[in-house]
């Protein structure tokens, strides 16, 4: 499939089949995500597929036990928000497989330029606008056009990080730390290609 096909073809799925995700293909989605680009080619990622039902529960239920802890008694309107937030936050517990991108600390060149300055590593970061953060978006994307282009759906998932902590004690990542999650099988419904924006609302030029 050619390049623009395949970015129109990818669309955010919620609902999968159980069909399972071979080795073969997640190594080729994976593979794909550590393509992108890293601050200093630090590649600072470590990916964890994960299959296991039981975790996957564990993993939904530290996610709607933390929303719950941060809305305990919502009514109205604002139930069913919460309820909207809960499905889209714990989605990733319905497909077969999810891939938790997982990310340690890396030390940038500026880092050393400013040792011994006031400033601390986390500081130099948010100057740069958190470049590793950005990385990581682009691994991701990279991986969902991976599994786009290989039959698969995906949803990106931000919303189960509320949970991050008791994620990753659940995934024992040590000094890496988890993401985001990528939920990822065959789809259920096939959703219709995105269709081209209008740019003028989106680019300037300065010639």
């Amino acid at each position: 499939m050619d390049l623009q096909g395949l970015l129109a073809k990818r669309r955010t799925v919620r609902q999968f089949t159980p069909d399972p995700v071979p080795q073969e293909a997640v190594a080729q989605i994976v593979q794909a995500g550590l393509m992108a680009p890293s601050p200093n080619d630090s590649h600072p990622w470590r990916i964890i597929a994960i299959r296991n039902p039981g975790v996957l529960r564990e993993m939904r239920g530290a996610v709607e036990k933390k929303l719950d802890t941060l809305f305990p008694a919502p009514t109205g309107d604002n139930k069913a928000r919460l309820d909207k937030v809960k499905n889209f936050s714990t989605v990733f517990a319905q497909a077969p497989l999810v891939l938790a991108v997982m990310m340690k600390p890396y030390r940038a060149v500026v880092d050393d330029l400013l040792a011994g300055s006031a400033l601390t590593h986390e500081q130099i970061n948010a100057l740069r606008k958190h470049p590793d953060v950005q990385a990581t978006g682009a691994l991701v994307q990279n991986m969902l056009l991976a599994a786009t282009d290989l039959g698969y759906g995906a949803v990106w998932v931000s919303g189960a990080l509320v949970a991050s902590d008791e994620i990753d004690r659940l995934l024992k990542g040590g000094e890496y730390k988890v993401q985001t999650l990528v939920a990822v099988g065959r789809p259920a419904v096939s959703p219709e290609p995105r269709p081209a924006v209008d740019l003028k609302d989106y680019l300037t030029t300065i010639d």
